[in-house]
């Protein structure tokens, strides 16, 4: 992939092919001499954003990374204390605070955003709307993964069945009394865990969650063919529910448009392999 190098002269913004020594460099940006640049036209609405969302995006969610985003998180405030209804401020925004962990926050920022691209003439990249979407399912992807092993289970499982414990509560503890119990059965009686799990049944509180993140990521694939990303996540997750047709779907439609990506072809050949294709596996393999 073709990786380019932004650089700063005055108030213009300039993006030109990287050069062989960015190439090798960790960030193809100087985020030095965007920062004094921008510090030196403080009143610029592009130079803060664009330092803003430099910052941002390359900005992780590790605990010890916490400086980059605190800085990203100054300049795009800066961005929407100057325009307070931009979309594409509102969106970086949302994006960092995912990143924060402040994931309620970080979703309504970027529906407002989305909102406001429709109610304002500002311009927003496919590519950014394919990033937004994906961070978005992410934030559904968290929630969903959350609740995906909460059920419940009958409070009333014989707390005395386990003669390695002793204990002190009633025969008919509350259920959580009963689930603390379970956590000592599982190390000190494990078969009487799998009677009492045997009838577990799980709540399925957050399925909402899951339909979201997935018509997201999907629309992060839509509006650019090219994202690896939210078409893992997509064939991780219908691997898991045996939705092996829009499995396949997803994964050959990533191949034709990135036919000499590795991760690609092994995506692409364990769906071949595991729906009983074995030459169109070995093709991909």
């Amino acid at each position: 992939m073709k990786r380019y190098t932004v650089l700063l002269i005055g108030p213009l913004l300039i993006v030109a092919p990287a050069t062989a020594r960015t190439q090798a460099a960790d960030s193809v940006i100087e985020f030095d001499r965007l920062r004094a640049d921008v510090n030196a036209h403080p009143d610029s609405f592009p130079l803060v954003l664009a330092f803003g969302k430099a910052l941002a995006r390359s900005a992780t969610e590790r605990s010890n990374d916490w400086p980059r985003r605190l800085e990203a998180r100054k300049y795009l405030e800066q961005a929407m204390r100057m325009r307070r209804s931009d979309p594409r401020a509102l969106m970086e925004m949302g994006m960092l605070m995912r990143k924060q962990g402040m994931r309620v926050d970080a979703l309504r920022l970027m529906e407002r955003a989305e909102n406001q691209m429709h109610t304002t003439a500002t311009p927003v990249s496919p590519q950014d709307l394919a990033e937004m979407h994906y961070q978005v399912g992410l934030v559904y992807e968290t929630r969903w993964e959350d609740g995906e092993y909460v059920g419940q289970i009958n409070p009333g499982f014989a707390v005395g069945s386990c003669s390695k414990i002793e204990v002190g509560v009633s025969p008919t503890p509350s259920a959580q009394a009963a689930q603390s119990m379970l956590v000592l059965y599982n190390f000190a009686c494990p078969n009487v865990f799998d009677d009492v799990m045997a009838n577990w049944e799980p709540l399925d509180l957050y399925e909402d969650d899951y339909v979201n993140m997935v018509s997201h990521f999907r629309e992060s694939l839509r509006l650019d063919s090219t994202r690896t990303d939210p078409a893992f996540r997509l064939l991780q997750h219908m691997a898991a529910h045996d939705a092996w047709g829009e499995y396949l779907e997803v994964a050959e439609q990533l191949a034709r448009h990135l036919p000499d990506d590795p991760d690609v072809l092994l995506f692409l050949g364990l769906g071949y392999h595991l729906t009983a294709r074995p030459e169109r596996a070995n093709s991909a393999f």
